[in-house]
Order: structure tokens, then sequence, then C-alpha cells
């Protein structure tokens, strides 16, 4: 009887998984049919993928605006639940849509890699909605199962067989300690639900935990599910994983590791510190304070020698992770609305770039060195206007959409009395800049050894890069609506 009333609350989720496994047959139906030779299938799945998701979207845009948990308090409906789904949503079919090229070029010709894009996408979508421990590890057992086999697709590749193999053993490990941590916790407590945490925490902390001892067991188990989350979160000193991951697997894949997965870890992060152990902030704010001031420091040094774009762009995100965790450190409605607002314009930022990245390609391949952007200046000068616009808005050069993400998640710091932090994070970003601006220079005041080509960017890559180009500086112009909604999540996560 509890399922019949859950049942038309999951609709959209629902759907997604039926819809998902509907790809799944037709793909295996039609790919081994000898009366159609077998034909390959990447652009069809592909864009039935687009429109699953489209229509996910439309669902989770017209759910009902509630606050409810449903499948025995596993799962939490709320705004923001629904708000991450509808951005893990969107956010994948940018991917799937700028990739498409990309995988049919790289002969990535085969309906499993949007398969496990979807399957990814719903283990994503339960982890922002997840109410419970052990909802928590599954969703995350799910989405890292399809990004294991994701980072290695490319067979073919050494590079991307290393990528895979290096994030299964360190991906396992990593969910062994988020395991081995909520262990702890059920043991000292009795329950996986982060409702019945908080009220445990709250009114028994003084009372049952001391004295059965129980205290020092919840709050290692809870650095070890910290520990886990930041793993995934490739914030540092747990970002070793990510350089090379990011460099060896499929530059489609990469874009998807990038965008995505920051939104569903970090709400996932938001749940379990928010709403399940508040009441524990003198434990966890000193590890999110630590792997933010190391995470800032990591992403702003370590890039500075990087001649690879993909990995300088997995760099600097551990130092926008870094700046995302500094906010969440505060333990208040203002820290989390910075994050969430930082969020949003780090996730357009990376998909300006990366649909360049996919959209643009010279005999076949994709721009790999940042001396590959030798020249833009001149042979296309309105992309390199937009990538000037999200390089200046990556170093926080005023008055773009990064400087006033990074003003908000200084302000929220300032306010919550971490001031150490927000001067840490100041100057990082100062030495960040170097990288950024070199990367600008290389595309407009050095000039190639070879003949400078024009290669014409793929009609999808070029839509999608001005519209996140146009978001960005709309944002700069008028915040209130962005800044609102993340105030609105913001009051429903401290509620």
């Amino acid at each position: 009887m509890v399922f019949d009333v859950d049942l038309p609350l999951l609709l959209p989720f629902l759907y997604c998984s039926v819809a998902t496994l509907g790809i799944l047959v037709y793909g295996v139906y039609y790919s081994t049919n000898a009366h159609r030779h077998a034909p390959v299938l990447m652009s069809t799945v592909t864009y039935m993928a687009l429109w699953i998701l489209a229509l996910t979207g439309v669902l989770l845009y017209n759910a009902p605006d509630i606050s409810a948990t449903v499948l025995y308090h596993t799962q939490s409906l709320d705004s923001v639940s629904t708000t991450l789904q509808m951005a893990i949503v969107c956010t994948t079919m940018v991917s799937l849509w700028c990739g498409v090229g990309y995988c049919i070029r790289s002969r990535l010709n085969s309906y499993e890699y949007v398969v496990l894009i979807l399957l990814a996408t719903q283990g994503m979508m339960l982890l922002v909605s997840s109410q419970d421990l052990l909802s928590l590890y599954l969703a995350i057992e799910l989405q890292s199962l399809c990004f294991y086999v994701l980072a290695a697709y490319a067979r073919h590749s050494e590079f991307a067989v290393e990528a895979g193999l290096k994030y299964f053993v360190l991906g396992a490990l990593s969910s062994g300690l988020l395991l081995l941590g909520a262990s702890l916790m059920y043991g000292a407590t009795g329950t996986t639900n982060f409702m019945d945490m908080a009220q445990l925490y709250a009114g028994g902390t003084g009372t049952a935990l001391i004295t059965t001892q129980g205290m020092p067991t919840c709050e290692l188990g809870l650095l070890l599910v910290i520990t886990g989350l930041l793993f995934k979160l490739a914030a540092a000193p747990f970002h070793m994983w990510s350089p090379d991951v990011y460099e060896g697997a499929p530059t489609s894949v990469t874009a998807y590791f990038m965008m995505v997965p920051k939104i569903a870890f970090m709400g996932a992060l938001v749940r379990v510190l928010y709403g399940a152990c508040y009441d524990f902030m003198e434990t966890w704010q000193t590890a999110i304070v630590i792997a933010s001031a190391v995470s800032m420091i990591v992403g702003a040094f370590a890039a500075l020698v990087q001649t690879r774009l993909k990995r300088l762009l997995a760099l600097s995100s551990v130092g926008h992770v870094g700046f995302m965790l500094a906010a969440l450190s505060t333990g208040t409605p203002e820290g989390v609305q910075a994050m969430f607002l930082y969020l949003f314009v780090y996730t357009c930022m990376n998909i300006t770039m990366f649909a360049y990245i996919l959209g643009n390609h010279q005999g076949g391949q994709s721009p790999r060195l940042v001396t590959d952007l030798t020249g833009i200046g001149a042979t296309q000068p309105l992309v390199a206007l937009t990538l000037c616009v999200v390089w200046f808005s990556m170093a926080g050069i005023p008055p773009l959409a990064g400087f006033y993400s990074k003003a908000m998640v200084f302000y929220s710091a300032v306010a919550g009395h971490m001031n150490s932090l927000a001067v840490l994070g100041v100057l990082t970003s100062v030495v960040s800049c170097f990288y950024y601006i070199r990367v600008i220079k290389v595309m407009y005041f050095e000039t190639s050894s070879t003949w400078p080509e024009a290669p014409r960017m793929s009609y999808v890559s070029a839509c999608i890069q001005a519209c996140s180009v146009v978001v960005l500086v709309c944002f700069m112009m008028y915040p209130a609506p962005i800044e609102s909604l993340a105030q609105r999540l913001a009051l429903c996560v401290c509620a």
C-alpha cells in the first residue's frame, strides 16, 4: 500500500528507467539483426535518449510542489531534489548532444555508451534525493559502475584503459570508506535515516551517545562518509585520480564527468552535512575547511605547469570545488546559497568550454593541447571571444559571472567568521589568473608555426556555446533570478 502512494510521485524517475530499458532492448535487437546488416545505432539512440531526457525534464518541471519522503523514507521529494534533478537532466542532455559528433568521429559507435550515460544519470537523480545512508550508497554505486566503464570506453586506447582501471581501483576504495563510515554510524545510532539521525543528534547527543560512548564512533563514521563524497567530488587531497582519468577518458566522457557529478555530489554532501549531521558541525566543519583550503591551493598551483587542456581543466576544477566547499563550511544559509550560485556558474562555464572542444576539430581530432588554440583570435574571432568570456570568468575577473559567484563565496565566508579561508581564496584566485590568462595570450598573441586553419564548428556545439555564454552575460547584468533560486534552495536545506 505504501508503494501505491509513492509510485505517482516517482513518475519522472520511473519513466526514465523504463525508457532506458526500452532503448537497451531496441539496441540489442537492431544491432544484431542480420536482415538489417547490423546497423550502427549511435545517432539514432542518442536522439532517442535526448527525447527521453527532455520528457523527464518536463515531468520534473510539472511535478507537484510538495515536501515528502517516499519508499519507506529513503527518498526525499522537495524543491532541492527536484531542482537538482532537473539540472542533472539538462546537463546530461547538453553533454550527449555535444558529444554525439565526437563519438562518431572517434569510432565510439555503440549504443551501450548512451545506455550507460542514462543509467548513470538515474543514479545521480536518486543520489540528490537520498534520505538514507543505504539509498545514498546504492545510488553512488549505480553511477560509479557506469563511470568505470565509460572512462575505459575507448578500448583501442591504452590511456583510456588505464584511466578506467585507475578510476575503478580508487573508486572502490572510496566506496569502501563510505560504506565503513555508514556502518559505524549505524552501529552507534541504530538508524541509517537522515531525519532520525538529526533528531537523535539534536535531542540525545548529551545523553544517549555520550553515556554509551557512541560519540567517537559517530564522528569517525561521519568523517569516513565525508571522505568518500570528497573523493567523488575530486576535492584535494583526494583528487589524485582526476587528472589522469579526465585526460585518458574520451573527451565526451570527460565533459560528462566534469559537469554532471559535481551537481549530484554537492547535493548529496549538503544532505548529509545539513540534513543529518548539522549538530556535528564542530566535527565536519574542520574537515571541510581543510579540504577547501587544500583544494584551492592545489587547484591554483598544480595547474600552472599544465600544457594539456583536459588536465588543466581537471586541476582547475579542484580549485573550483574548493571554493564551493568554502561556502559550505560556513554552516549558514548564506553559505549554502553561495554554493548553489557558484555551482550554477561553474556548470555554465564548463558547458561553454566543452562545447568548443567537442565541436571544433582539425583532421578528426579535438583540441588537446593549449597550443592547439594558437591564433584562433584571428581565424575564429567569435569563438575566441566566447572563450575569453569563459576564461576571464573562471579567473574571477570583474564584472563577469565568475567574479560575482566568488564574491558571494567570500562574503558568506566572512559572514561565517571564516576570514582566513576568504583571504586564502582571494590569494589563490590571483595565482590562478596566470594560467587562465596564459590561454588567452595563446589565442590572441601567439602565431602558429604552420598554416592556420579555421575548421567549422558543428551547429549543435555552436548553438550550445552561444546559449551558455548568453546565460553568463545575462547573469552579469541581472543575477536576481538565479540568486533568488539559490536562496530558496538554501532555505529549504536549512529549514
